[in-house]
Formats: structure tokens, C-alpha cells, sequence
């Protein structure tokens, strides 16, 4: 079990992400912990496949999810409850990429 989740619910678009994964990762290097992150997003949301192998090919090291809802468009708040459900860490942090 991960001592931490970081979720990121991403609405309507990830182009915000690469940058986000960059800064956040500097930071979880510098104090490093049992961590994964998780982004959530709705499931018509263009470049998802590229963030997720952006992530895997620059952070082998970083336990990284991306999470698709499938379904008509959902609101914040339901990204985040799907983020938490998943999540099977002890402790949950919400973090917005925007």
C-alpha cells in the first residue's frame, strides 16, 4: 500500500500535464516517499495516450496512473471521487494541473 495519492482531475484537456509531471517530480525526487500520482480525466480528452507515455518514458521511477471515465463529460467533483476510489493509499492529496 502507498503511503500517498496524488490525484489531478484533468476536464477537458492534459496539454497542462507534461509540465505539471515535470515540476511535481522534481519535488518527489528531492523527498522521496511512497507516492503515485493518478490524473483522472474524462474519457474524450485528446492526448491522454501521449501523457501517459510521455510520463513512463522521462519517469520510469514515478508510480503514475491515468484514469479515463468513460461516458458523457463529468464534472469535477465526480473525476475527483473516482480518483479517490481508486486510490489505495492511506493518505489522499488533491492537487489542479491548471
Amino acid at each position: 500500500m502507498d503511503e500517498l495519492s496524488i490525484i489531478i482531475p484533468c476536464i477537458s484537456s492534459v496539454e497542462t500535464i507534461p509540465q505539471f509531471i515535470d515540476d511535481l517530480s522534481a519535488r518527489l525526487m528531492n523527498n522521496p516517499s511512497d507516492t503515485e500520482v493518478i490524473i483522472v480525466a474524462n474519457e474524450k480528452v485528446p492526448s491522454a495516450s501521449e501523457v501517459v507515455s510521455y510520463v513512463h518514458k522521462r519517469y520510469p521511477w514515478l508510480k503514475f496512473k491515468m484514469l479515463e471515465r468513460a461516458g458523457y463529460t463529468r464534472s469535477y467533483g465526480a473525476l475527483v471521487r473516482f480518483g479517490i476510489a481508486y486510490s489505495m493509499s492511506q493518505y489522499v492529496v488533491l492537487l489542479s494541473s491548471y
